[in-house]
């Protein structure tokens, strides 16, 4: 970017794809916002990783909303674990001690949009099994799986 905030003349689709998954895990939504508007695919992998992947991960509500109102791919698999975005967020979830508010409505918003709970599993059975225990003693994130709860 220039010094005014607007985009160097001779930036290249990598950086902004890359500023784009940048912005997207640290919550710069009007760096997010300014990136679509110039014509970025919502659905932009640098790396393998989508913006969604990275704002489930890190639980940016906001950034999460702007992307599913732009029809970002739900169940989209990261180049690197083969996981979709409501997947990143429970592994960030299950990671975090305790957790923020933002991951609940975070895993809402998927799940809203269409996020699958099977597909965002680990495909490890021992993995699956410690993270689904511990999703079943979370009565809050049972609330925002609500149907997709895997055993109900």
């Amino acid at each position: 970017f220039s010094k005014d905030g607007s985009l160097r003349l001779n930036a290249t689709r990598q950086q902004m794809e890359c500023g784009f998954a940048w912005a997207c895990e640290y919550g710069r939504t009007d760096v997010v916002e300014f990136l679509l508007g110039l014509g970025l695919k919502v659905d932009a992998t640098p790396h393998g990783i989508s913006g969604l992947h990275w704002a489930a991960y890190t639980a940016h509500v906001d950034i999460v909303k702007l992307l599913l109102e732009r029809k970002a791919p739900v169940e989209l698999r990261d180049g690197r674990h083969r996981a979709t975005p409501l997947g990143w967020a429970l592994h960030a979830w299950g990671e975090a001690a305790p957790q923020p508010d933002n991951f609940y409505e975070v895993v809402g918003l998927l799940i809203t949009a269409g996020a699958t709970i099977n597909a965002a599993l680990p495909a490890d059975t021992r993995e699956r099994g410690l993270l689904i225990e511990k999703m079943r003693a979370d009565v809050r994130l049972t609330a925002a799986l609500g149907r997709e709860m895997p055993g109900q």
